[in-house]
Protein backbone atom coordinates (compact mmCIF):
# COMPACT_ATOMS: atom_id res chain seq x y z
CA UNK A 1 0.00 0.00 0.00
CA UNK A 2 2.82 2.31 1.04
CA UNK A 3 4.28 1.88 -2.81
CA UNK A 4 1.46 2.52 -4.44
CA UNK A 5 1.96 6.22 -2.87
CA UNK A 6 4.80 8.11 -5.09
CA UNK A 7 5.78 10.90 -2.42
CA UNK A 8 5.95 7.91 0.27
CA UNK A 9 7.47 5.74 -2.11
CA UNK A 10 10.02 8.31 -2.97
CA UNK A 11 10.87 8.86 0.68
CA UNK A 12 11.40 5.49 1.47
CA UNK A 13 14.04 4.97 -0.86
CA UNK A 14 15.50 8.03 0.33
CA UNK A 15 15.57 6.76 3.90
CA UNK A 16 16.85 3.14 2.62
CA UNK A 17 19.57 4.35 0.15
CA UNK A 18 19.82 3.20 -4.00
CA UNK A 19 19.93 0.22 -5.04
CA UNK A 20 19.07 -1.39 -1.80
CA UNK A 21 17.20 -4.40 -1.43
CA UNK A 22 14.69 -5.09 2.04
CA UNK A 23 16.85 -8.79 2.14
CA UNK A 24 20.02 -6.66 2.89
CA UNK A 25 18.45 -5.59 6.31
CA UNK A 26 16.81 -8.64 7.31
CA UNK A 27 16.06 -11.98 6.85
CA UNK A 28 13.08 -13.02 3.83
CA UNK A 29 11.24 -14.61 6.43
CA UNK A 30 10.51 -11.59 8.65
CA UNK A 31 7.55 -9.48 8.07
CA UNK A 32 6.68 -6.28 9.77
CA UNK A 33 3.59 -6.74 11.96
CA UNK A 34 1.94 -4.01 13.28
CA UNK A 35 0.32 -3.61 16.60
CA UNK A 36 -3.36 -2.92 17.14
CA UNK A 37 -4.41 0.27 19.37
CA UNK A 38 -7.82 1.27 20.92
CA UNK A 39 -9.05 4.06 18.97
CA UNK A 40 -10.08 6.65 21.19
CA UNK A 41 -9.53 10.64 21.78
CA UNK A 42 -6.20 10.29 23.00
CA UNK A 43 -3.08 10.13 20.91
CA UNK A 44 0.23 9.40 20.94
CA UNK A 45 2.19 12.38 21.51
CA UNK A 46 4.16 13.80 18.64
CA UNK A 47 6.95 15.38 20.90
CA UNK A 48 9.11 13.61 23.16
CA UNK A 49 7.54 14.69 26.92
CA UNK A 50 7.98 10.86 29.27
CA UNK A 51 4.68 11.30 31.50
CA UNK A 52 2.63 11.74 28.42
CA UNK A 53 4.17 8.35 26.29
CA UNK A 54 3.88 6.61 29.91
CA UNK A 55 0.29 7.60 30.34
CA UNK A 56 -0.63 6.85 26.62
CA UNK A 57 0.79 3.34 26.36
CA UNK A 58 0.06 2.75 30.77
CA UNK A 59 -3.55 2.46 29.41
CA UNK A 60 -2.52 0.03 26.03
CA UNK A 61 -0.67 -3.28 28.47
CA UNK A 62 -1.99 -5.32 25.86
CA UNK A 63 -0.73 -3.85 23.03
CA UNK A 64 2.46 -3.51 24.63
CA UNK A 65 2.59 -6.72 25.48
CA UNK A 66 2.04 -7.57 21.94
CA UNK A 67 5.16 -5.46 20.77
CA UNK A 68 7.42 -7.32 23.44
CA UNK A 69 6.64 -10.64 21.97
CA UNK A 70 6.78 -10.03 18.69
CA UNK A 71 10.51 -7.87 19.18
CA UNK A 72 11.83 -11.33 21.18
CA UNK A 73 10.37 -13.58 18.46
CA UNK A 74 12.86 -11.56 16.38
CA UNK A 75 15.33 -11.06 18.50
CA UNK A 76 15.35 -14.37 19.90
CA UNK A 77 18.09 -16.26 17.22
CA UNK A 78 20.21 -13.47 17.64
CA UNK A 79 20.28 -13.44 21.70
CA UNK A 80 20.38 -17.07 21.88
CA UNK A 81 23.62 -17.03 19.60
CA UNK A 82 24.92 -14.61 21.78
CA UNK A 83 23.73 -16.93 25.22
CA UNK A 84 25.73 -19.37 22.80
CA UNK A 85 28.96 -17.85 22.33
CA UNK A 86 28.95 -16.50 26.31
CA UNK A 87 28.41 -20.05 27.60
CA UNK A 88 31.36 -21.36 25.10
CA UNK A 89 33.82 -18.29 26.14
CA UNK A 90 33.89 -17.10 22.26
CA UNK A 91 32.67 -13.67 22.98
CA UNK A 92 35.50 -12.04 21.92
CA UNK A 93 35.36 -13.86 18.68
Amino acid sequence: QMEEDEQLATLMRGLRGQNLKDSLFAEDDVQLRLVEVDESSEFLPLVYDPVSITAYWGKRPRSVATRIVQLLSVAGGFLSRVAWDVVNKKVKE
